[in-house]
């Protein structure tokens, strides 16, 4: 899969001024909790006028690498289309297409009980610690490998991008025990000729808190993270129902949870970049890491299914948890997306660091709740998930893809005098989505107005960006934030 080459240089360059991140490992901050109002917008009428695709953009990396080496880890070789890694199952039949490639479309394709059946799947593993093996033939990381391995091979074979399944193999020595991981890997090629690809991923592994547990004790980890791989998997299925335009790489983690004195943790995501992209010279725009995202309920039983959560550092990895915010919010406006100001929880860590720290704009989708006592415990059980819930943080991920591969240009010019916020006309345009927050938050608010107004005025102290929203009633990708003093 040939996926090295941008023609998307300007917009590069947008994402490097606006980038501001240190070349130092970032950490994480003292917890903080956010009070953020939902969203309100104006109604959008029916979209009527007609609507050419263009091209998406590429995020640049704006950093240098600042990982220090794994320890004790080999990579295997590369598979390609011609070894037993690389190859494709020869049987199946296609997926049928799609009469319209809309959200909306899309939406109702989700099989919300298929991803129930994946996390029940991954539950039935009893452990996926990395160092449980095969456990009795029935239970163990590698038989979890090899049944989301299978998964994937499938869905390359029916998918109607040219698509390709790899498995990276890395070497782990934890708890003086050596194995061999695997990352899971479909690189789902786009249809624009060398389009950069997007890293979609989600770690597979569990870990007990529990220090008296043993690999092979009970780990069932529905939650964290057999939730993010369900949807991995149906966001891999949905893609794959007709031709897209967007390169995508989905990628299923091993080794995130192994955490000692040496290194913390993201084994898996750190393999991936220090050897598996380069191997595929691949030129990733970004990453999106889907990380606990099933469960609806608080520690105190009351039910938060109207919110989820989206951590980064900053610079590009910020601007781009906003678009995911502002696309996610154009299909899902009773849906609230809130940017956390920090890259994770406290003393918490996900693989959208090891993208971070590598240079490469990185976020993770969280749920809005947090119950810590149920995670990494016999209790994080299926029965604590929503499948609605687990549909809309699919659909929040849907939206953002579509943005990327489906949406308009901005438009250009974008000036303020006084107050007022003026810009030139976009062509083949519906709407316009304003993006403004006060400059003391990290949210946007959001409002729609028709394509006939090039302006708009907002408060002082604003900071505001302007996207184009198209006939299909997706968002295009969002220019440089400005300044009304």
């Amino acid at each position: 899969m040939v996926m090295n080459k941008s023609s998307w240089w300007v917009w590069g360059l947008v994402w490097l001024l606006v980038a501001c991140q240190s070349n130092e490992p970032v950490t994480v901050p003292t917890l903080y909790q956010t009070d953020t109002p939902r969203s309100t917008h104006t109604t959008m009428p029916t979209a009527t006028a007609s609507r050419t695709a263009t091209t998406t953009p590429t995020l640049t990396p704006t950093n240098t690498p600042t990982e220090t080496a794994i320890p004790t880890a080999t990579f295997s070789p590369t598979p390609n289309r011609n070894d037993n890694n690389g190859a494709r199952i020869p049987t199946g039949t296609p997926a049928p297409a799609l009469e319209s490639q809309t959200f909306a479309a899309l939406s109702t394709q989700i099989d919300k009980q298929g991803m129930m059946q994946t996390v029940t799947d991954m539950v039935a593993f009893q452990t996926r610690h990395s160092n449980s093996g095969q456990g009795n033939g029935l239970t163990g990381i590698d038989t979890a490998r090899d049944y989301l391995a299978t998964r994937l091979n499938n869905q390359a074979a029916n998918c109607a991008n040219d698509a390709t399944f790899f498995k990276q193999d890395f070497v782990l020595d934890y708890r003086e025990m050596i194995t061999t991981q695997s990352n899971l890997i479909l690189g789902i090629e786009g249809t624009i000729s060398n389009s950069p690809p997007f890293v979609l991923g989600a770690h597979y592994d569990t870990i007990s808190k529990d220090p008296t547990l043993n690999p092979y004790g009970y780990q069932p980890g529905a939650d964290d993270n057999a939730s993010g791989v369900s949807v991995i998997l149906e966001l891999a299925r949905l893609y794959c129902l007709q031709p897209r335009t967007q390169s995508v790489v989905f990628v299923l983690f091993a080794a995130e949870e192994n955490r000692n004195d040496v290194f913390n943790g993201r084994i898996g995501s750190r393999q991936f970049l220090s050897n598996f992209v380069p191997s595929q010279g691949w030129r990733i725009q970004g990453m999106l890491n889907l990380d606990t995202i099933g469960s609806a309920t608080d520690t105190e039983g009351q039910i938060v299914d109207t919110l989820a959560r989206l951590y980064s550092a900053g610079g590009s990895s910020r601007q781009l948890a906003r678009w995911i915010q502002a696309a996610a919010y154009v299909q899902l406006s009773d849906f609230n997306l809130v940017v956390e100001p920090r890259e994770d929880r406290q003393n918490r860590w996900g693989d959208h660091m090891s993208f971070t720290r590598a240079g490469y704009p990185a976020v993770r989708l969280f749920e809005g709740s947090e119950d810590v006592d149920r995670q990494d415990s016999v209790q994080d059980l299926p029965n604590d998930l929503d499948p609605e819930y687990l549909s809309k943080n699919l659909q929040v991920v849907l939206a953002f893809l579509l943005t990327l591969g489906e949406g308009n240009a901005p438009p250009d010019n974008l000036q303020v005098v006084g107050t007022t916020l003026f810009w030139e006309p976009a062509s083949e345009v519906d709407y316009y989505l304003v993006a403004h927050r006060p400059s003391t938050q990290e949210s946007y608010t959001f409002t729609i107005i028709p394509a006939t107004q090039t302006s708009i005025e907002l408060p002082p102290d604003t900071i505001v960006t302007v996207g184009t929203i198209n006939e299909a009633n997706i968002l295009g990708w969002l220019p440089e934030e400005v300044y009304i003093p």
